[in-house]
This record gives structure tokens, sequence and C-alpha cells, in this order.
């Protein structure tokens, strides 16, 4: 048993030996390879290695090598050919292209310039055009709204302004002033303004034929034909429905206007065209027309009225009814600084409608008073005309036979815009003693009474 187990450690002892030697031999001859330097870096020895390939190498893989060479070259020959190539073709584009911005912008320019050249030929058209009609308007509406006034209103115009023209697209308002014979109106009754560059007034011309075709105001709404050069025109009214033993008739008035060579009306024949009425109002068939007035004007060296005549015809019913003169009215006005006075004469005779009206105003045309004495010597009154701050009547004041008998009163409801009323009219009636004691409001339809003894108002009622 000793010597088996000493066998075993012997033989193991000597693999162990065995492979030290072993061990070491390889590692003395890998250190016998790095002393000779076989993994050490030696340039020359590789160069001189390669020159010793070179030239052991056969002819034909030199000329290999050198047929290498020549397709390089040709190959950057090739390159630098196209890249020029390229280049020249950009620059080829380039130049096409800032030739072509340039002719664009160029076309831009002188398209711009020739529709600005249009916009500004045009507006100027435009502009002229509508300067002409604004000439035509300022030169035609006095002479038609003088004429169309004159037909349909039983006033005398004594003044009216100049229609003017205002920078380049208004006309100013035409402004008249009349005498009026109705003291119970507010604002200005005397004065009356038509806005001719607004909503209340519309009219159209005939630009060819250089007239006014129609005029529609707050005051009347006519259509114009023209007859002998417009020294005759013809002034179509409104269409109205009257009746006569309970039969309606559709009326259509229409006026022949006659001018003389300043442009002034010296003659209106108003006659009426006559249609059966429908029964739902409408025209229907025309049955005849008839004249129903002749006006005729005078004016003086100042080119004022100074003789007024009015005819009237009564109305017919029937085609050959004989046509009867109801009465004619002469009408002669004088004037001497801001007083107008009218004589007024009937025919057949009217004491008590003929006789003297006296007007007074002062130096802005408002009226101050108006006074009437009638050749019968049973009117003789006197109206005075007070005004407030904005230039309206404030009060009227009636006098009868050097006494005043009663007031209005015109109350104006600027300052409250929830009044239900613009204004208020306010009679006040006076006693002997010249105190008022009872005053009505003709607008509200409310009254009140004054005690005698305190002087106080009672409420309204």
């Amino acid at each position: 048993m000793v010597l088996s187990s000493s066998y075993k450690i012997a033989s193991r002892f000597f693999l162990f030996f065995l492979l030290i030697l072993v061990y070491g031999n390889i590692f003395a001859q890998n250190d016998d390879d790095n002393l000779r330097g076989r993994h050490l870096y030696r340039p020359h020895k590789v160069i001189k290695q390669k020159k010793k390939n070179d030239q052991e190498k056969p002819p034909h893989e030199t000329e290999k090598v050198e047929d290498s060479s020549q397709e390089n070259y040709k190959f950057k020959r090739d390159s630098l050919e196209l890249r020029k190539k390229y280049i020249q073709d950009s620059i080829k584009i380039r130049e096409k292209f800032i030739r072509d911005s340039i002719a664009e912008r160029r076309r831009f320019v002188r398209d711009s310039i020739i529709a600005r050249q249009a916009f500004v030929r045009d507006s100027i058209m435009r502009r002229k055009r509508i300067l002409d009609s604004l000439n035509l308007l300022k030169d035609e509406l006095p002479r038609l709204l003088d004429a169309s006034l004159k037909t349909t209103k039983d006033h005398f115009i004594i003044h009216s302004n100049k229609v003017k023209i205002i920078g380049d697209s208004i006309l100013s308002n035409y402004t008249y002033i009349t005498l009026p014979t109705a003291f119970n109106k507010p604002y200005t009754p005397w004065k009356s303004i038509i806005n001719l560059s607004d909503n209340p007034i519309q009219f159209f011309a005939d630009s060819r034929k250089k007239t006014i075709t129609s005029i529609k105001t707050p005051f009347f709404d006519c259509t114009y034909d023209y007859f002998k050069g417009s020294k005759i025109v013809r002034i179509n009214e409104s269409s109205i429905i009257v009746s006569n033993k309970s039969k309606r008739y559709y009326k259509e008035p229409f006026d022949s206007v006659f001018f003389d060579n300043r442009g002034r009306v010296i003659k209106i024949k108003r006659y009426a065209q006559m249609f059966l009425a429908t029964s739902n109002y409408q025209k229907g068939s025309p049955l005849f027309n008839y004249l129903s007035q002749v006006k005729q004007f005078s004016y003086n060296s100042r080119n004022q009225i100074s003789k007024y005549s009015v005819v009237y015809f009564k109305d017919q019913w029937r085609k050959n009814e004989t046509r009867v003169v109801q009465k004619i009215v002469d009408y002669s006005i004088t004037s001497a600084g801001n007083t107008y006075k009218i004589v007024v004469k009937h025919e057949p005779e009217n004491k008590f409608a003929d006789g003297t009206q006296t007007y007074e105003f002062d130096n802005q045309y408002n009226l101050k008073s108006y006074s009437l004495k009638n050749t019968a010597g049973t009117e003789n009154i006197k109206t005075i005309i007070e005004l407030n701050e904005k230039g309206y009547v404030s009060r009227y004041v009636y006098k009868e036979n050097g006494g005043v008998n009663r007031t209005l009163l015109i109350k104006y409801n600027f300052d409250n815009p929830r009044a239900k009323h613009k204004y208020e009219l306010i009679y006040c009636t006076f006693g002997d003693d010249g105190i008022s004691y009872y005053q009505k409001n003709a607008t509200t339809n409310k009254s009140r009474t004054r005690d005698k003894m305190t002087l106080e108002w009672s409420d309204w009622k």
C-alpha cells in the first residue's frame, strides 16, 4: 500500500515536470521569434520588398497598372468636362431665369402702368360725368322746382337761393321764402328747405337730352316732358281718387308750364285727366280731360313777382259738360325794403276776402309780423311772430282791432328724447283785462284754467 501511494505521487510529479518542459519550450520559441525581429516594424525592409516585388512583376502586370492610370486620368478628365458643362448649363439656365424674370417684371410694370392709366382715365371720365350731371342739376333744378311749387302750391315765392356745387359731388340746399297765409305752424313756415343731396329728394335725368325727367320731394312728386326747346314743360303730378254722387273717379292732374326767355314762369295751365276707378281703386278706362286752372305771372325790374292772377274753373264730371269760370283772383305785389304788400281782388267781388295783406321781414328773411285789412272793414288783424334762440317760432300773438285776444305758444321738446311729441301747440285765451285765464293744448287735447283771485293755474286735464 505504501509503494503504490509513493508510485502515484512520483508519477504525478513526473507528468507535472514534463508539462513544465513543454510549456517552457513554447515560450522559448516565442521569445526567439521576438528576438529575431519577426514582430518588429521595419518600413525600409517593406519598401525594399515592394521594390523587389515590382521588379519581379511580369511586363503584362505593369501595363495593367499604366492602363489603370490612364483610365483614372480619362475619368477625371470626363468628370471635369461634365462638371464644366454642368456649370455652363447652370449659368445658361440662371441667365435665362434672370432674363425671364426681368421680362416678366417689365411686363408686370407695363401692365400695371396701363391698368393705372385706364383707372385714372375712367376716374376722370367718371368725375366728368358726375360734374356734368351736377351742372345740369344746378342749372335746371331751380327752374323746375320753382315751376313745380307754383303749380302745386298757392303761395308766393319772393326769394330763392342759387344752387351751388359743394366739393365735387354735393349740391347745396334749395331754400325759398314764401308769403304764408296760415299762422299756426311751428318752426319757420315762411322758409322751406329742400335737401338736394340726401334721401328727402330723388330725381332722374336724361344725360343725352340734358333734361330732368322726374323729381320727388316731401312737397311734390312730378315727372316732366319738354316741348319747343324746353320753353314749355308738361308736369305730371301724382294721381288721386275723387268722388261725385257716390261715383269714384281716378284723376291724373297735369300742367303745361310756359317759360319766358329768362327761364321765369309766365303761365300755368292746369288740367285733369279723368278715368273710371275700379272697385280696388285702380285706374280704369279713360273718360275725358278738362281745364281746371290758369295762372299768370308778371315780374318787376328786380325779378320779383309784381302780378299774379288765377282763373278757377268748376270741376267737370262729364265729357260734354260746359266749362264754367268759378272765380278770378288778382294779386298785386309791391315791396319796399323788407316789407311786402299784396292787394287781393276777387271777381266776382268779395269784400270780405278782398283787401291788403302786409308782411314784414328782417334782414335774414325772418317774418316779424303779418297784418290784414279787408275791404269790408270787418277784418283788421295783426299777427306778431316771436322766435326762440334756434330761430323757430315760439309764439304767435294775435291782435284784433288793436287788442290781444289770444296767443299760440309752441313748446319744443328738443331736450327730451323720450317725449311723445316733438312740439306742442298751446292756445291761450285772454280776458278783457289782458290776462290769460284759459289754455288749451291742441296736441294733447288737455286744458287748464287760472283762478282769477290767486292767478294760479290748475292741473292739465
